[in-house]
């Protein structure tokens, strides 16, 4: 069974300081992504908690990307409950802007999931995740986000990144000053993975990517064959 998106909801705030997404009917056993880009025009704070309203256990992926007043980071919980989730989301209490996604995948693996990681940030035209190591194996779910200030209105973010991508949420102009995206895609052969947010006028960015192990295609017919 490869990986799938099931559901995802947008997460783009104004100036709070506590945000987050609900996602409906979760299935038991699945996989929960909060993929979200921090704008803070007083601080720069992290880890951001993320806690549920169905008590799963939040893990951060380690490498998140910083620059300035803006962070990008992917939390992710696995093995997650049944029923309606409330995401949350906060910065120790700091008022912040916020651009990412909260959604549910299916078919990833419900333990020691996360596979590779990297992080990218700068100052310049072009805006890349960098490139992971390779894959520890063919199927995979790639997550990827990516936050800038904005030097023009909008920002002209490409949607999705790099072809094979499918766009989770986007702002190309947030509270005319941020801009940011989020995406995923699910890969079959393994290898480094890699996003490319296109080349837009020069600005402060900050982009984060990581991996995640799917159950192998086929691999429940399998176990359906040899119970039989």
């Amino acid at each position: 069974m490869a990986a799938a998106l099931v559901q995802s909801v947008e997460i783009v705030t104004g100036s709070v300081t506590t945000t987050g997404g609900v996602l409906n009917s979760v299935a038991a056993g699945n996989f929960l992504a909060v993929q979200i880009g921090i704008f803070n025009a007083a601080t720069q704070s992290e880890p951001v908690s993320t806690p549920d309203s169905n008590g799963n256990s939040w893990n951060t992926t380690t490498a998140s990307a910083e620059l300035g007043n803006m962070v990008e980071f992917i939390s992710y919980a696995m093995n997650v409950a049944a029923g309606n989730t409330t995401v949350t989301v906060d910065q120790n209490g700091d008022a912040f802007y916020s651009t990412g996604s909260f959604a549910e995948f299916s078919g990833v693996f419900t333990a020691a999931a996360l596979d590779q990681q990297t992080s990218n940030s700068g100052t310049s035209t072009t805006r890349t995740t960098g490139t992971t190591g390779a894959t520890a194996q063919d199927e995979e779910l790639v997550l990827t986000c990516m936050l800038s200030d904005s030097a023009s209105n909008p920002v002209g973010i490409d949607v999705p990144p790099t072809t094979g991508y499918s766009n989770l949420g986007i702002e190309q102009n947030g509270a005319s000053f941020y801009a940011g995206a989020t995406d995923y895609k699910v890969v079959s052969a393994a290898g480094t993975q890699a996003a490319d947010y296109g080349t837009i006028a020069s600005s402060n960015w900050v982009a984060k990517i990581a991996t995640f192990k799917a159950v192998a295609t086929g691999t429940q017919n399998a176990f359906a064959w040899v119970r039989a």
